[in-house]
C-alpha cells in the first residue's frame, strides 16, 4: 500500500475540495490497511455528502453501537436519520444521546431536539425546548445566539414582530458576526416594517445589501430595500398633492 501518510494527506486535501468520490476511495483503502474506525468514519461523512445517506447511516450504526468515534458517530448519525426524514427516530436518537452526554455533546443533542419539534411543526413544544436550552448555562454564545434567531423565527410565524425584534436583537448580541448575523438583520429590517419603522428597517436593508453582495440574501436586502424607497417616494408624492 501506498505510504499511510501520503495517503491520508490526499484523502483529507480531497476532501477539502469537495471530491468526496475521490476521498471515498482514499478513506476506503486507509481503512482497508489499518482497519482504524477514524477511516471508517470519515468514509460515511464522504457518503453523507455524496447523497448516499442510507449507506452512510449504516456505518455509523455500526460504530455508534461499538462506541467507536463516540460521540461524533452517534450525533452525525442523528443528521443521517434527519437528512432521512425520519424525525421521530432522530428526536429519541438525540434525547437518549442527551440524558448520557454532558457539556457540548449534550447542548448539541439538545438543541437538535429543539430544532427537530420546530421543524415538525410542533412550535409550543420547540419554544419550551428552546427556553430549557436558553437557561442551561453550558450554552456557549454561538449556540445562544442560534436558539434566539429559532425562537424569534416562532414569534415570527405567530405575527409578534415586536417580540421576533427582541430576540433577533439578542442573538445580534451573542453573535455578530457571518451570514446567520446577517441573515437575522434582514429578518429585523422585516420586523421593523410591519411595526412602521420604516427608517430603522432600510439602515439594516443597506447594511445586508452592503455586507452580503453578491449572495441571494444580498438580492433580497436589496430588492426589499428597492420596495421600501419606492412606497415612500409614491407617499411623499401623495402627501405633497395636498398641500
Amino acid at each position: 500500500m501506498e505510504d499511510r501518510s501520503v495517503l491520508k494527506a490526499r484523502a483529507e486535501a480531497r476532501f477539502k475540495e469537495r471530491d468526496y468520490e475521490e476521498a471515498l476511495r482514499l478513506y476506503r483503502q486507509l481503512h482497508e490497511g489499518t482497519r482504524e474506525s477514524k477511516y471508517l468514519y470519515n468514509s460515511a461523512i464522504c457518503l453523507y455528502y455524496l447523497s448516499r445517506i442510507s449507506d452512510a447511516a449504516g456505518i455509523l450504526e455500526g460504530l455508534a453501537a461499538a462506541r467507536a468515534m463516540y460521540p461524533d458517530s452517534a450525533i452525525f448519525l442523528g443528521f443521517c436519520y434527519r437528512s432521512l426524514n425520519q424525525t421521530g427516530r432522530a428526536r429519541v436518537h438525540f434525547e437518549a444521546l442527551a440524558r448520557e452526554s454532558s457539556g457540548e455533546t449534550r447542548i448539541k443533542c439538545r438543541l437538535m431536539v429543539a430544532l427537530l419539534l420546530d421543524e415538525s411543526g410542533e412550535a409550543e413544544a420547540a419554544e419550551k425546548a428552546y427556553e430549557t436550552l436558553m437557561a442551561d448555562p453550558d450554552l456557549v454564545a454561538k449556540n445562544r445566539a442560534e436558539v434566539c434567531r429559532r425562537m424569534a423565527t416562532l414569534k415570527e410565524n405567530r405575527k409578534d414582530h415586536s417580540g421576533a425584534l427582541t430576540l433577533y436583537r439578542e442573538s445580534l448580541a451573542h453573535d455578530e458576526e457571518g451570514e446567520p448575523a446577517l441573515a437575522a438583520k434582514f429578518r429585523m429590517a422585516v420586523c421593523l416594517l410591519e411595526l412602521s419603522a420604516q427608517l430603522e428597517a432600510v439602515e439594516l436593508l443597506k447594511q445586508v445589501e452592503d455586507l452580503a453582495k453578491g449572495s441571494f440574501l444580498g438580492e433580497s436586502a436589496a430588492k426589499l430595500l428597492a420596495a421600501v424607497q419606492s412606497s415612500v417616494r409614491r407617499t411623499d408624492r401623495h402627501i405633497g398633492s395636498y398641500e
